[in-house]
């Protein structure tokens, strides 16, 4: 996800625009059911690999690519203390995404479990970009 900073009198000012919340609620619909398989094959297959069950329960395939390639670009631009930061804070949509999942399901049923889950982790993306905007990338530094 990318924000824009508006830049007031002294300070920048984080700002998520709506195409930044349309392309967060896309990434978390497409991750949602492009996962459905692997986990519906996980569920349903008597022998399912230990790795297939842990991949679908780390969220799927889809999601764990996601991830890898924000940690990845978070590499490319960030190092030290605040390279630990901007990776915890990819861990937040992914913690809010399970969260949201699980009480969704919970009240709601499968139904709820997808909503929940896409609601909670497009919050989480919204939180993860407001952190990463005050971060100082190597370039800044």
């Amino acid at each position: 996800m990318h924000s824009e900073t508006l830049t007031n009198s002294n300070k920048p000012e984080f700002a998520w625009t709506k195409d930044d919340l349309g392309k967060s609620v896309a990434q978390n619909v497409l991750s949602e059911v492009a996962n459905q398989p692997w986990v519906g094959y996980v569920h349903y297959a008597e022998k399912a690999s230990k790795f297939a069950r842990t991949v679908s329960r780390s969220g799927g395939p889809v999601l764990i690519g996601y991830l890898a390639k924000d940690l990845y670009m978070d590499y490319q631009v960030y190092s030290g203390r605040e390279l630990a930061k901007a990776w915890g804070a990819d861990l937040i949509p992914v913690g809010a995404g399970f969260a949201g999942g699980f009480g969704g399901g919970a009240i709601a049923g499968p139904v709820g479990a997808f909503t929940g889950g896409v609601a909670a982790a497009s919050v989480g993306d919204y939180y993860k970009d407001r952190i990463k905007s005050n971060l100082k990338k190597d370039t800044d530094k």
